[in-house]
């Protein structure tokens, strides 16, 4: 199966036919993988495992679950879970400009590409994950310094 180009991925979402992929265009492709399988293979082709990559947020953030996956540090992709596991999407954090809560239910997502979208989650849960994934790159950045 051959996926489109990482970069153009806004959003990765579980569903009956496999994963939605929402592009920054605003188009889906579906994938009949789960969330997890694809965001391994992305990992492989920037030189690592999802399970490295898990390894490294456990190790260096003290994270229990709902890992960021960092796919490649040199072009900054991240992708962080609303939920454990593949039970909710996936969101690319270097594609997110900002959200906003609607209801205690739900966000709206506004990507770079000006597509807007909105989850079923509360926004305090983006918010939560969107500072992880800033404080990870922030002590990546340290060490590398």
């Amino acid at each position: 199966m051959c996926s489109p180009d990482v970069r153009t991925v806004l959003l990765l979402n579980p569903s009956e036919k496999g994963t939605e992929l929402v592009l920054g265009d605003g188009s889906v492709v579906y994938d009949p993988r789960k969330p997890s399988v694809i965001l391994n293979e992305w990992c492989l082709t920037y030189g690592s495992s999802m399970n490295g990559r898990i390894d490294a947020v456990r190790h260096l953030c003290g994270v229990k679950r709902k890992f960021p996956i960092l796919l490649s540090e040199r072009m900054n992709l991240i992708f962080f879970p609303m939920r454990a596991k593949d039970e909710g999407p996936w969101i690319n954090a270097s594609m997110l400009v900002s959200w906003k809560g609607i209801h205690r239910e739900a966000t709206e997502l506004f990507f770079l590409s000006g597509i807007h979208l909105t989850i079923p989650y509360d926004s305090r849960m983006v918010k939560r994950q969107m500072t992880l994934c800033e404080q990870f790159q922030a002590i990546l950045n340290q060490n590398c310094a």
